[in-house]
């Protein structure tokens, strides 16, 4: 875009060139890469630096690369290197440069460390000085930080496993055999015996009377009298059992008849 007046091009190089010279503008430093500095000395009636110099000596020190300026204050004077002695003064001096209103500044950059004594040569016994140039201290290298040693964390400690016991191994203990307790003895207890009974004596009854042989009462156990020692079957065993039992049936029957007919003649008619 064109401004009206036509002239946009050449204020924009300007600014362009300004730019550029702030950022490749070199900086003043020293030979030894320090920044250099600038030292003013004012020379007035009789005096270097000030008034409480007159018939003395200002002592000036700088560093190499450093720039001193004589700065003229009032009066007529010099700057004028003397030499090795400012009693017997150079006739080739370092340098000579008048002070005046017409000239009312001077300015000189010592490159080379000494000592380098100046006058007036118009008041040469009240105006003296001295410029003491020293070397520049190298630049110290930064040393390098040296990190704090990191702790390293101690590792933890090995975490034991615990393995549970094995369960302990039994043997299977041996079939043990239930002995079936004895029997208690079966006792065959012996039915009592009674005392021998005697067998009933039958009497004999009346003439015209029925025979009534009293029998024992059901169940009643018949006790026979064992034959004597000796005595028995004609053979000389045991006495035999039979005829007992036909006596004993015959008793019975006999009494059921004698009740039968007891019961008839009881009977009404």
């Amino acid at each position: 875009m064109r401004s009206p007046n036509g002239y946009w091009p050449v204020s924009a190089a300007l600014m362009a060139a300004f730019v550029l010279a702030l950022f490749v503008t070199p900086v003043f430093q020293g030979p030894h890469g320090a920044r250099a500095a600038e030292i003013t000395i004012d020379t007035g009636n009789f005096w270097f630096c000030d008034s409480s110099f007159q018939d003395g000596v200002c002592d000036t020190t700088i560093q190499v690369g450093d720039t001193v300026t004589w700065n003229w204050v009032e009066g007529n004077h010099t700057t004028t290197e003397c030499g090795a002695d400012c009693d017997n003064p150079t006739a080739t001096p370092l340098w000579d440069a008048p002070l005046n209103s017409s000239n009312t500044t001077f300015s000189r950059t010592f490159d080379t460390p000494g000592t380098y004594l100046y006058l007036c040569s118009f008041h040469p016994i009240l105006m003296r000085g001295r410029i003491i140039v020293e070397e520049v201290p190298p630049t110290p290298t930064p040393t390098p930080e040296t990190p704090a040693p990191v702790e390293t964390p101690a590792p933890p400690p090995p975490v034991e496993e615990t393995v549970a016991p094995a369960p302990p191994v039994v043997a299977p203990s041996p079939p043990i055999e239930e002995t079936p307790a004895p029997a208690p003895p079966v006792v065959e207890t012996p039915e009592p015996v009674g005392p021998p009974r005697t067998p009933p004596v039958p009497i004999a009854p009346a003439p015209g009377t029925p025979e009534v042989i009293i029998a024992p009462p059901p169940g009643t156990p018949i006790a026979m009298e064992a034959p004597p020692t000796g005595a028995g079957s004609a053979s000389g065993g045991e006495w035999p059992w039979w005829p007992l039992a036909v006596a004993a049936g015959a008793a019975v029957g006999a009494a059921g008849v004698l009740l039968a007919h007891q019961g008839w003649r009881a009977k009404p008619q």
